[in-house]
């Protein structure tokens, strides 16, 4: 599935529930070329090569375009996350604080303290490693105070839930007195 996205001509991708460093090396290694991956080379007939017009031109610095996030939303992915981030290839350690709070058994909770304690152990573990780091808001933190917290990418909001608002808005801007 990941070759089919990237011979698309994605160059950004997120795996989610990245759980030690045999699945960080095995997520960089679908996204890489041999020597450095076992991804299939088939250049002459995929989008991302503009259809085999420009194969040379899309495999020259392919490795420096692509941007390879990990989610770390897991216990397994917290034990491991220093080990994570030391991956060759790994880019940016995204926060999951949905997944990673339900399954640290704080459901629905991304600003319990023992959340919070993982997410500052992930930091952490990207900053040392000179690794991106990106997130979503809780409710305690807005993208204001990610950011300033040292996270790389906030995404703030979903495409779905920014449509959803508006609708919801729209309509309660329209509705008929009562």
């Amino acid at each position: 599935h990941v070759k089919r996205v990237l011979d698309l001509g994605m160059q950004t991708v997120m795996f989610p529930m990245v759980d030690s460093v045999a699945d960080a090396k095995a997520v960089v290694s679908a996204c890489r070329y041999p020597p450095a991956g076992r991804r299939g080379l088939a250049t002459g007939g995929i989008r991302a090569s503009g259809w085999g017009m420009d194969t040379k031109g899309y495999l020259a610095g392919l490795a420096d375009r692509q941007l390879i996030m990990c989610q770390i939303e897991t216990p397994g992915g917290l034990n491991a996350v220093e080990e994570i981030a030391a991956v060759d290839g790994v880019d940016l350690l995204f926060v999951g604080p949905n997944d990673l709070s339900a399954s640290l058994g704080h459901f629905g909770d991304q600003d319990h303290p023992d959340v919070r304690a993982a997410i500052d152990r992930i930091v952490k573990a990207a900053k040392a490693k000179g690794k991106f780091l990106g997130t979503v808001p809780t409710k305690q933190r807005d993208a204001k105070a990610l950011f300033a917290a040292g996270f790389d990418l906030v995404v703030s909001g979903s495409d779905v839930a920014l449509l959803r608002e508006a609708a919801v808005a729209h309509v309660k801007a329209n509705k008929a007195p009562s």
